[in-house]
């Protein structure tokens, strides 16, 4: 049987590759993505990240103002305290 050909949005980028395509260094974009100020998904393995390419492109459009990438526009996760998130998650200390 012959092998499908992959889509090139299939197309894993590295984190210089992906980093390149929003304009910021390496460093700066992995830490964007762990922050989640680029909530791009990725695949860890060992210690080399890699992005599909179509996952960066949708994120970049979502980001997108009049044509050009806006990293003001990035999704935060929301922050809560410890108290409320004791609440949350049912974890008070007092039981």
């Amino acid at each position: 049987m012959p092998r499908k050909a992959l889509d090139p949005g299939d197309k894993f980028l590295d984190a210089v590759q992906a980093a390149e395509l929003i304009g910021f260094s390496r460093n700066t974009f992995i830490k964007m993505v762990m922050e989640g100020e680029f909530p791009v998904p990725y695949m860890k393995i060992g210690n080399k990240y890699r992005f599909r390419r179509k996952d960066m492109e949708a994120v970049i459009d979502t980001l997108t103002v009049n044509g050009s990438f806006d990293p003001s526009l990035t999704i935060k996760p929301p922050v809560v305290s410890e108290e409320e998130a004791d609440e949350i998650l049912g974890t008070d200390e007092d039981d």
